[in-house]
């Protein structure tokens, strides 16, 4: 009796697929690609061989199992894609509105001229050196904001106090950089426009360091 009933048990057994096994464990290590994007490469896997595991468990027509193990590994894979592309989305959105903003709020400083304020709004690698240190002797030619209003960039903004101009975004060479067009046709400067690059940085505020988004560049173009 001992015997017929392994035979029957060695009768009924069906080894579990490799590539099943494969598919759910790159679909659990598919998580990876919500930290970071190089683990992107875990959910194209996954859904590959679990696509593969399917057509090979149909083609041995239950002589394998492990079909659940794929349709898990598959659906983990583009579980975790879609939200790690949900969180690219928002994130974007979030970058690009500080972006906007910013550059927004330099454009109307200036129009407005409160140009301590646009001043504010300016990291130091946008300024020429008289400018990048607001402590000791005023820079030659008058004190920091009469140098900074006598820029082009700015001189160029100025010249639109009478109308906003519109402000083109687009993202910069490096990754958490912006460019800003402002366009100046509006302004009496056919043509013309002002190029802010932006970007964010570690600032000192009340003892501790938080990161603040600030234009980085300066330049009229044509």
């Amino acid at each position: 009796m001992t015997d017929e009933r392994l035979a029957g048990e060695v009768a009924g057994y069906r080894p579990v697929s490799g590539l099943a096994v494969a598919a759910l464990l790159a679909g659990a290590g598919s998580a990876l690609v919500l930290f970071t994007p190089l683990a992107a490469v875990l959910p194209l896997l996954a859904i590959t061989m679990a696509g593969a595991a399917l057509v090979d468990l149909r083609r041995h027509e239950g002589r394998r199992a492990g079909r659940p193990l794929a349709l898990i590994g598959l659906a983990l894979a583009i579980g975790f894609s879609a939200q790690a592309v949900a969180a690219a989305i928002v994130e974007e959105r979030i970058i690009r509105g500080r972006a906007s903003a910013t550059a927004r709020a330099w454009v109307d400083a200036i129009r407005e001229e409160r140009f301590a304020d646009a001043l504010n709004l300016c990291g130091p690698s946008a300024l020429p050196l008289p400018l990048r240190e607001s402590r000791g002797p005023p820079p030659p030619g008058g004190d920091r904001q009469a140098v900074f209003e006598s820029l082009p960039s700015v001189a160029a903004v100025r010249g639109c106090r009478d109308a906003s101009p519109p402000i083109l975004l687009r993202r910069g060479s490096a990754a958490d950089a912006w460019v800003a067009c402002v366009v100046l046709d509006r302004c009496d400067r056919a043509g013309e426009a002002v190029t802010l690059r932006l970007g964010p940085q570690l600032v000192t505020r009340d003892g501790g360091a938080v990161e603040r988004w600030l234009v980085t560049g300066l330049e009229v173009t044509d």
